[in-house]
């Protein structure tokens, strides 16, 4: 298994001063209120590139691995603050890896779980009503959207493997 990056993007959101401070950025996706917003990323060197110019920007906190990452997220310390609300595997791991993640997660972690497979399509993890966790397969142009929606780098589309039974 080659190295990854693990990178921490974080957006706060709810500036109530009207001044933003040096460590906040401009909210993305849903209000989430004054919490913290944090996205961990972790990536195979072929889409290291894609990441790299928001780990430039401050918004990523290096880890070497993808075991790093999920102790992280099975840190007592990390799961009390609640403050991880998306996690991206963009390769890094196979997806018998991610399944037994979700399987194995702890109750208290409330995170969608996006799963990016090679050609572009992928699986993503959410809670619903905060009780049930699914796991839904979705299309390339829906792991775009996703990624955009929440001001993450998207692949360009002729990077995408030409395999059709990656659409679903």
């Amino acid at each position: 298994m080659g190295w990854f990056r693990v990178g921490v993007a974080r957006n706060v959101t709810g500036n109530t001063t009207g001044a933003a401070s040096a460590d906040q950025s401009k909210s993305v996706g849903p209000n989430r209120g004054t919490e913290s917003a944090v996205t961990l990323v972790t990536a195979a060197d072929t889409e290291l590139a894609r990441w790299t110019a928001g780990e430039n920007a401050g918004l990523y906190m290096v880890v070497p691995d993808s075991d790093m990452l999920e102790s992280m997220l099975r840190s007592p310390i990390v799961r009390a603050t609640g403050e991880i609300v998306r996690v991206i595997f963009d390769g890094s791991i196979d997806l018998d890896r991610y399944l037994l993640l979700i399987a194995t997660l702890p109750d208290r972690f409330e995170g969608e779980i996006l799963f990016i497979r090679e050609d572009g399509s992928g699986y993503l993890s959410t809670r619903e009503l905060k009780t049930t966790r699914t796991v839904k397969a979705i299309n390339r142009m829906d792991v775009e959207v996703y990624l955009r929606w929440h001001k993450l780098p998207a692949r360009s589309r002729e990077t995408y493997s030409t395999d059709p039974a990656g659409q679903h």
